[in-house]
């Protein structure tokens, strides 16, 4: 066991969690309203850094997502990316909830700024390409569609 997850680890028995409640949380096949109250149960203790709150509020946005409740999981992805704003994947999840929504533009910024703090995240520019490409900028879809299969050819 790395010395990190053993400290997190003793902090989450300290604060009367486990480990499996922070594997729960971060379980993206596990039934998301069980998802949903492990990081609930996470997100409460308050001996954490901004960094490990805003991933348990990344965590429990995308078990939102996966139940269809695109407004909870947007307040706390906002939420993840007030804690740690240059968290790439905090951006890109919410990225994608905007997207759900409807926001496009919204979505291309946070793609875009992902995109700016990793520029080798395929994911981004996958995502990037989608939006782009529903809102009919198909040149620009094209662009971020062959980034990404630059960045991770044997995706395809």
């Amino acid at each position: 066991m790395t010395r990190s997850l053993a400290c997190l680890s003793v902090a989450l028995l300290l604060a009367g969690c486990n480990q499996a409640t922070a594997l729960q949380c971060a379980n993206a096949d596990i039934n998301p309203d069980a998802g949903v109250e492990a990081c609930a149960r996470l997100i409460e203790l308050d001996d954490q850094d901004a960094a490990s709150r805003a991933s348990w509020h990344v965590n429990r946005g995308q078990h939102h997502l996966r139940a269809g409740r695109t407004e909870p999981a947007l307040r706390d992805l906002e939420r993840a990316v007030e804690l740690s704003p240059k968290d790439e994947n905090a951006l890109l999840v919410r990225g994608i909830a905007y997207g759900t929504a409807g926001r496009m533009d919204e979505s291309l910024r946070d793609f875009d700024r992902a995109i700016a703090l990793a520029p080798s995240l395929f994911a981004g520019h996958m995502n990037r390409g989608k939006v782009l490409s529903d809102t009919g900028r198909f040149r620009e879809a094209l662009a971020a569609y062959d980034r990404a299969i630059a960045l991770e050819p044997d995706a395809w």
